[in-house]
Parts: C-alpha cells; sequence; structure tokens
C-alpha cells in the first residue's frame, strides 16, 4: 500500500515510521487502511484543500479524499457604521457593524449600552441594525464587538461611537401637573422640577393656577446644573 498526502505546501510520500520536525504519520498502520499526517505545528501557509491518495502497488485503482483545512486567524479590525451624527426623537438609526480580516468569520455583536441590538449568523462577519430613536438613547454608546476562536475575550476587538438624539423636553417621570403641599403663607416656598432635552430649551415657563407667576419673581438658578447633552434646571419661585 502506498499513502500520499498533498496540501498548499507540496506533496507528501508518508510510510508509517514517517516523522518530521514539523509533520508524522498518523493511523494505526497501512495494514488496515489508515493514510493520516499529523501536523506538529499550524502555520498559515496550511490553510487550504488536503488530499490524500491511497492506493496497492500491485493494483491499478486508487482511492482520493479531500478536506479542507481552516487555519483560524482574529480579525486586524472592526468598523462600526451609522448613518447620521445626530437623529431627531422617532427617526430611524441604521447601523452597521463589520469584522475585517478574520478567518473564519468571527461572531460580530452590536450593543447599545449593556443591551445586545443584533448578533451576526453563523458564517458572516456582518451584522446589521435599524431601530427609531428614543430620548432615553441619548448618549448611550454603540459598541461593535467581534469574538473570535483564535482570541481571547480579552483581545476582542471593539470600537464604539455615542448616539446623539434631539429630543423635547422631558419631565423626569413624566410628572404632569405638580402638586406642592406644606407652604405657609408669606413664608419663602421652593418648587423643583428637573427636564431633560436635547438641545437645552431656550424658555421655560411656569404656570401656577394657569395663571404665569411674577417674572420678577422668578429666578433661573446656575447653569452648572446642565449635565452633558442632558438639560437639568432648577427654578425658584418666591412667594
Amino acid at each position: 500500500m502506498y499513502c500520499s498526502i498533498k496540501n498548499t505546501i507540496g506533496s507528501l510520500n508518508m510510510r508509517e515510521n514517517t516523522k518530521k520536525d514539523s509533520y508524522e504519520y498518523f493511523g494505526k498502520g497501512f495494514q488496515l487502511g489508515d493514510c493520516g499526517i499529523k501536523f506538529l505545528s499550524v502555520t498559515e501557509n496550511l490553510h487550504g484543500n488536503i488530499s490524500c491518495t491511497v492506493g496497492l502497488v500491485d493494483n491499478d485503482l486508487e482511492g482520493v479524499g479531500h478536506t479542507n483545512l481552516i487555519v483560524a486567524i482574529p480579525p486586524n479590525s472592526v468598523q462600526l457604521s451609522i448613518d447620521k451624527n445626530e437623529y431627531k426623537e422617532k427617526e430611524e438609526i441604521v447601523m452597521s457593524c463589520r469584522a475585517l480580516g478574520g478567518r473564519p468569520a468571527p461572531t460580530v455583536t452590536l450593543y447599545l449600552g449593556n443591551d445586545t441590538l443584533a448578533t451576526s449568523k453563523p458564517g458572516q462577519d456582518i451584522v446589521n441594525h435599524n431601530r427609531q430613536a428614543d430620548y432615553k438613547d441619548n448618549n448611550k454608546k454603540v459598541i461593535c464587538k467581534a469574538t473570535h476562536m483564535a482570541s481571547s475575550k480579552d483581545d476582542a476587538k471593539m470600537t464604539e461611537r455615542n448616539l446623539i438624539i434631539q429630543f423635547r423636553p422631558q419631565p423626569i417621570n413624566n410628572l404632569g401637573t405638580i402638586n406642592k403641599f406644606g407652604f405657609f403663607e408669606g413664608v419663602e416656598g421652593i418648587i423643583t422640577l428637573d427636564i431633560f432635552a436635547n438641545p437645552r430649551p431656550s424658555k421655560l415657563a411656569w404656570k401656577v393656577d394657569n395663571a404665569a407667576p411674577d417674572l420678577g419673581l422668578y429666578y433661573p438658578l446656575n447653569e452648572k446644573n446642565i449635565v452633558m447633552n442632558d438639560v437639568r434646571m432648577r427654578f425658584l419661585h418666591i412667594l
């Protein structure tokens, strides 16, 4: 019996006692029909098709088998694409995450903050996702991440970008009508309301019993209360 292995680096005639620096015979012996090879050190140039030819020296027939050897390499980088820099509330956000250079295709995932938006299908190195812009997503990070069998979790490729959503003023907990009690005539009373908006509102008006309070007694406080791209404003009304 003879056994021949052909791969991307050449043709190898195997014997049961074959043992080289980078490969050796693998199997239970020619008498059992085993023709195999064991690579002792995997290198990228082994990637590709491998064929095995088996025959008998006194017979014209021979058998040939093929397989594809994939040498895994992690992606070089990931690419995050978001179709606009800023969005208005309820606009459609179109985003895409792609891994570049990995073999086989890595698992590509899109996140919004800690929430998973979408994960690539097996064999694909790209994932797309559309969603409606929501004011609660303002300043959240869109994260594009690729994990691969040839790299550890700590070596996963990742890039990120902040979402900027323009939205009208949103009172915390949607307070609506504000009812405050415990005020005394002639004594200063403070009513505080946090409002979030992007961009910051240029004007804010109070109404008490459907009437506007005396503007001379209405003071916006220090703008240091503004946080990130949201707005937090505290207003003081003196009775």
